[in-house]
């Protein structure tokens, strides 16, 4: 869903105190960073996306995964996270079309990747359940 997708690029890029953390103030990307990008950086993805229509309202329960890499340490990685948590829990997201009823965070994940060249990325974040209605 695009709408959401931008609300959520809206609120990562639009928070100081997350864009000052980060490679540049747009190093947020959907699913995947592009090839050469800058670190540290936050992506995030869909995880889930189960639907209700037990009622007239469609309610939709987006899980969607939110994590910053950094290139450094899980210390710098977690920085970035408790900023995004600090912008996304608990605060309601501005989604076109729809009525963002509430925004939580439900896991944590943190683990490190290490590529082909034997350099570490460590990843620090969460999924967040947002819960929309028509």
């Amino acid at each position: 869903m695009n709408e959401l997708w931008q609300a959520l690029y809206n609120r990562l890029t639009g928070a100081a105190a997350i864009t000052a953390q980060l490679s540049s103030g747009t190093a947020v990307y959907d699913t995947q960073a592009p090839a050469g990008a800058a670190y540290p950086l936050i992506i995030f993805q869909q995880q889930a996306w189960p639907v209700e229509t037990v009622d007239p309202r469609r309610r939709e329960d987006a899980y969607v995964l939110i994590k910053a890499i950094s290139p450094n340490s899980f210390a710098e990685a977690g920085r970035i996270d408790a900023a995004i948590d600090a912008a996304l829990d608990g605060k309601p997201l501005t989604v076109a079309g729809h009525v963002n009823i509430w925004c939580r965070r439900t896991e944590q994940i943190r683990y490190l990747e290490t590529d082909p060249a034997g350099k570490n990325y460590y990843h620090a974040g969460g999924i967040y359940r947002i819960r929309l209605a028509h």
